[in-house]
């Protein structure tokens, strides 16, 4: 498969299928957004789940209806079965700051200056979408950081945040658009150290650590009015997920009414 069309893969599955995904051997609702460590979730669930590594690209670890994923991974659609495991199953969801994650999605997506920030190669749609929907008619494929923060602004202002690429899309909107982070039985940061040991457990893992690295190699301090335009369009983020980006939040009640319902199911 050539990269256009994993990353065009990548586009049309992470809008069809959305963040809420579902292993159903092991009855657990996996739930990250792209930029929040996702790469690093899923080589760990592929070398727990076929005892080996990821054989391909990293673009294409994340098209979950990959042959190479042989069926792991099952979209659950319908609202009504979404809530049934919501209620009756293992939930977990991974979370990153805010501001981190969409000055990482500027470095790897958008940026001009792609040999100095790494951008990903082949990533010229997501600039082209992010115009589109900010209602510009040029057709660029790149952004500087201030621009990427304007579109970013004119997009929230204008209530299409819920329609941005799933890179950028803000976390309260995926994730937690439907099911809050107390509905979920673990909510936390790729940045914890123990973030995998409660689905590592679900997994039947034979381990619960996992090595992760977020290098953003951006200027060390923001201009005022990007940090302005950043506490605009992230406020209600913080407010969602801020309390579960410090230490991972198990939600004792809501786990325990798993294995209840479980020991009854039995």
């Amino acid at each position: 498969m050539k990269l256009w069309q994993i990353l065009a893969l990548d586009v049309m599955i992470g809008a069809a299928m959305g963040p809420f995904k579902y292993m159903p051997q092991h009855k657990a609702a996996v739930c990250a957004c792209a930029k929040c460590g996702t790469t690093s979730l899923f080589e760990y669930l592929y070398e727990e789940e076929f005892n080996a590594t990821w054989p391909a690209s990293r673009a294409e670890l994340h098209v979950l209806s990959s042959p190479l994923w042989r069926g792991a991974f099952v979209l659950a659609k319908e609202p009504e079965e979404k809530k049934r495991i919501m209620e009756e199953e293992f939930s977990f969801a991974l979370v990153r700051d805010p501001k981190e994650r969409l000055i990482s999605a500027w470095r790897s997506k958008f940026t001009c200056e792609a040999e100095q920030y790494g951008r990903d190669p082949g990533t010229d749609v997501y600039p082209k979408l992010l115009l589109r929907l900010a209602n510009r008619t040029d057709d660029r494929t790149c952004l500087d950081m201030h621009e990427f923060f304007e579109l970013l602004s004119l997009v929230h202002r204008a209530g299409l945040a819920a329609k941005l690429d799933q890179h950028i899309i803000p976390q309260d909107l995926a994730c937690f658009d439907a099911f809050p982070p107390e509905q979920w039985s673990e909510v936390t940061s790729i940045e914890n150290p123990d973030a995998f040991v409660a689905l590592g457990k679900q997994v039947n893992a034979s381990s619960l650590k996992v090595l992760h690295e977020h290098a953003l190699n951006v200027p060390a301090k923001l201009s005022p009015y990007a940090d302005r335009i950043l506490d605009e369009i992230t406020r209600r983020e913080y407010e969602v997920i801020g309390p579960y980006l410090q230490e991972p939040r198990h939600n004792s009640k809501r786990m325990e009414a798993t294995r209840s319902t479980r020991r009854l199911r039995a």
